[in-house]
């Protein structure tokens, strides 16, 4: 009969905080390019995920923060696909994250992998203007259901933090 194997598994944000203490963003390029295909094959996955799975776009964000991945480049691919479906994951995403700053009474998106830059990163892609329009353009073509009700509350939620930055 096999032995079912006891062990805990691993997160994705756990390896990350493994490879930020193995110093992974000074490795060689291609090795940090392997991670990073890796980390983006990954956020594709959970970006098409069903949005109730429970995956965490965060722990993507932060192995390619520290394998010296700019984010902004990933999180643009995102908001360029023209893809209804990913840019509706992308808000849910901010949305779940700026509510729980705002609950949290702060002003800073609250990761807890404050080691590594990116929530700092994230929080700055946020704050630029082409990701306020780009989703708010999204939520012009839908329309209208429970798409465009996250679209709208992205658009707000980025308002506030632009605010609280002020």
């Amino acid at each position: 009969m096999p032995q079912e194997n006891s062990e805990p598994t691993m997160g994705l944000d756990g390896i990350a905080m493994k490879l930020k203490y193995a110093e992974a963003q000074h490795w060689p390029a291609r090795e940090r390019d392997v991670l990073a295909t890796f980390a983006i094959a990954r956020w594709q996955w959970e970006l098409w995920l069903p949005m109730d799975y429970g995956g965490d776009l965060r722990d993507t964000l932060t192995l390619l923060s520290v394998i010296g991945r700019p984010l902004n480049e990933i999180l643009d691919a995102s908001l360029r696909s023209g893809e209804s479906d990913e840019i509706q994951a992308l808000a849910i995403f901010i949305n779940r994250h700026v509510e729980f700053s705002i609950k949290r009474g702060g002003t800073q998106l609250g990761w807890t992998d404050s080691m590594t830059s990116a929530p700092r990163e994230f929080e700055h892609w946020l704050l630029q203007p082409h990701v306020e329009a780009a989703i708010e353009n999204a939520f012009y073509e839908i329309g209208e259901g429970e798409p465009a009700a996250e679209f709208s509350n992205a658009v707000q939620k980025i308002g506030w933090l632009r605010e609280m930055r002020l």
